[in-house]
This record gives structure tokens, C-alpha cells and sequence, in this order.
């Protein structure tokens, strides 16, 4: 392997190349392990997340995501992608109430592999009225999923509604801190809401 392969392994790694912090104490881990053969970076992919409190009291949540090979390919619709071009470049917002349906969605394909591509963006507002709840991935395939729609958008969905929830009920528990009504009851009525969704809610954990 070359040594600018070498070098591109390491610079895909954010643990690799700065100093991160961790409340765990100093020993503990904060990044892999080295691999253990040689290896080759060929692909990276990015996403960004973003969940905006609106002045109006609604919320926007907005996405980016970007792909990027580490080598150069011929592509019958572009020419040479080279590696300083996305593959794949989208980005999206959807706009939701407190109850989490969404009143506006829109999307914008930036660069796609075909000329085709960007048509998917015209079925995104199908979302709107729809309620970000269980079932969420379902809903979404079923509206702009499909032959009319993009894998990468819908898939994007999926964290999209993550970041949704995390933004709304930060957003409850900041403003209940701020007023001073964030009581310890709250504190337990919350935790039974999310009782062994994980580690750190766990009716046995230590």
C-alpha cells in the first residue's frame, strides 16, 4: 500500500488526528483499535444533522448528507468523478409541530450519479401530514420511497426522526429548567417513558 493510502486511512479517522475528551475518565478509550492488516480508504460518507426551535413554536429538522469515493471514475452522466466531487449530495428540511407532524418538507438533490436524479425531490412533500411516530420508516417508504423516489433521501428519514425527538424534548426540558419547573418527579416520570430503551435506562443497571 502506498503511503498516501496510509495517510488517507488516517485522516478519515477524526480519533486519529485530534484530541477528544471524555467524561469516563482518562483511561478510558476514546478511539478503535488500530486495524490489524493494511487497508485502503475507499469511501466516505457524511451526515449532518441539525433541529432549529423556530420563533413560531414549530421546529425544523434539516439534513445533509454527502458520499465521496477516494479515487477517480468514469460516470456516463458526469465524466470523470473525481475524488473531490460528491457521488451523492443531498440535503433536506422538514418542518414539524409540537405533536411532530410535519406542515412543510422539501429536499434538493445537489449532485446525483444520473441525470434523473433531482425528479425524486418532487414526491418529498408527500410527507407532509404525516406524524413522526412508530411505524415512522414505514410511513416514509410508502410516500417517497420507491421508483419515484431516492434511497439516500429516504434513508435520511430515519435520523432525521432521531434528531426530531432530540431536539423537541431538549428544547421541553431546557425551557421546564429555565422556569424552574423541571422537578425531580419530572426526572422519573421521564426515565419510566424510556425504561430499558438502553444501558443507561435500565430497570437493573447498577
Amino acid at each position: 500500500m502506498s503511503s498516501a493510502n496510509s495517510k488517507a486511512d488516517t485522516q478519515a479517522s477524526p480519533q486519529a488526528s485530534r484530541a477528544i475528551h471524555t467524561p469516563y475518565g482518562k483511561d478510558h478509550p476514546t478511539a478503535l483499535s488500530t486495524p490489524k492488516v493494511e487497508r485502503e480508504l475507499v469511501h466516505q460518507r457524511r451526515i449532518t444533522l441539525n433541529g432549529y426551535v423556530r420563533n413560531d413554536g414549530l421546529f425544523d429538522i434539516e439534513a445533509e448528507l454527502t458520499d465521496h469515493k477516494t479515487y477517480p471514475f468514469p460516470s456516463d452522466f458526469r465524466g470523470e468523478v473525481t475524488p473531490d466531487l460528491p457521488v451523492h449530495h443531498m440535503i433536506l428540511r422538514i418542518t414539524i409541530t409540537k405533536e411532530r407532524v410535519i406542515t412543510a418538507a422539501e429536499a434538493i438533490t445537489v449532485t446525483g450519479p444520473y441525470a434523473i436524479c433531482p425528479k425524486a425531490n418532487e414526491v418529498f412533500d408527500e410527507l407532509v401530514g404525516l406524524k413522526i411516530a412508530p411505524g415512522w420508516r414505514r410511513q416514509v417508504q410508502a410516500a417517497i420511497g420507491g421508483r419515484h423516489g431516492c434511497t439516500h433521501i429516504t434513508e435520511l428519514l430515519g435520523p432525521v426522526a432521531t434528531i426530531a425527538y432530540q431536539t423537541m424534548y431538549g428544547q421541553d426540558a431546557r425551557e421546564r429548567r429555565i422556569s424552574s419547573n423541571f422537578t425531580d418527579a419530572d426526572k422519573q416520570s421521564e426515565r419510566s417513558h424510556l425504561a430499558n430503551s438502553c444501558v443507561g435506562y435500565a430497570d437493573d443497571r447498577d
